[in-house]
């Protein structure tokens, strides 16, 4: 990855340097979780910005009122794409000029490079597996409605749930460490060994929203099925993912058995390995970027608030699964 060219930006933790600092960047949950008391006068000249990686459905049931936030932030560090900073959990790195992907002025480009061919599918007997675990009230039901479409297609297919929700059992919770890395859960590699697909289905379905599933699951010799309400063409490498939205799940269980059949097509879903890596983001997301807009005096003149941040937010976001389609349409 290209190092940072921005050396002046400096991140803090303190609250005395709250009313000094150019901007302050608020982790949205943690505001109501850990009762904050907003400054009693805020600098006139200060951004303040609002973090999450999350969608509105899930802040809410964290506590958050969205509307309270409502007039408070000046930018936004999210998910969505017309937001001010574009928060992630991920991005790849072109193996060849270290070029970040997707950008907005960047295409995918496949190198062709001539490497060694690897069968993929080698030594694989198990055909697909979902890591599915119950909310904290102990239900699997889900805003979106995956466990649906997952239950039309066992009908047709076997799928192997891991997890509280469902027979399987894989590990720890190796996943909530600070220092989490794929290439160490031994669960995940045995899912790459041992499986040919593996869902990556969202528990919400809001637009541009995708969490660290999707990447977590790139980076494992299995082809990720997604399910969400995201533009995944935009966000991964070509034909790096199989989209079940674009599929009834009978007929997604026949690709997934032609594909099963088939290992030259099966092979053709990890041919951006060659020009790609999986870059994973920890700690305060995109900081280059954040000090990069700090640094643009249009930016920092331009007086902008969210006024109305919850109907901003709320935007794109699917209230619930159509329960006689698996086409999914987003409404607002």
């Amino acid at each position: 990855m290209d190092v940072c060219p921005y050396t002046n930006c400096q991140l803090t933790l303190s609250h005395s340097e709250l009313s000094s600092s150019d901007a302050v960047l608020f982790h949205i949950v943690d505001v109501f979780l850990e009762k904050f008391k907003l400054p009693a006068t805020r600098n006139p000249s200060q951004i303040w910005i609002g973090l999450t990686y999350e969608p509105p459905f899930i802040l809410e049931n964290s506590g958050v009122s969205l509307q309270k936030l409502n007039g408070l932030f000046n930018r936004t560090m999210t998910y969505r794409t017309d937001g001010d900073i574009v928060a992630r959990h991920g991005t790849f790195s072109k193996i060849t000029g270290n070029s970040i992907l997707p950008s907005y002025t960047s295409n995918w480009v496949n190198s062709h490079e001539t490497t060694k061919e690897r069968n993929y599918a080698a030594g694989k007997h198990h055909l697909v597996a979902w890591f599915a675990s119950a909310d904290s009230k102990g239900k699997c039901d889900s805003q979106s409605g995956r466990e649906i479409y997952v239950k039309e297609l066992q009908k047709h297919v076997k799928v192997d749930i891991y997890g509280s929700c469902g027979s399987f059992k894989c590990g720890g919770k190796k996943n909530m460490r600070n220092s989490y890395k794929v290439e160490e859960d031994d669960c995940f590699m045995m899912v790459s060994q041992d499986y040919k697909f593996v869902l990556a289905f969202e528990n919400t379905l809001c637009q541009d929203y995708v969490t660290e599933k999707l990447f977590n699951h790139l980076k494992l010799n299995v082809i990720p099925v997604v399910f969400g309400a995201n533009n995944y063409s935009a966000v991964a490498p070509p034909k790096s993912v199989i989209d079940a939205s674009e599929f009834e799940p009978e007929e997604l269980a026949k690709y997934l058995k032609l594909l099963d059949k088939n290992d030259t097509l099966y092979n053709e879903y990890f041919e951006w390995k060659k020009d790609y890596l999986v870059v994973s983001h920890d700690g305060v997301p995109l900081a280059c970027d954040l000090c990069a807009k700090l640094n643009n005096p249009e930016w920092k003149t331009e007086r902008k608030v969210y006024d109305d941040f919850d109907k901003w937010f709320r935007k794109g976001c699917k209230k619930g699964f159509d329960h006689d389609k698996t086409k999914i349409n987003l409404v607002n």
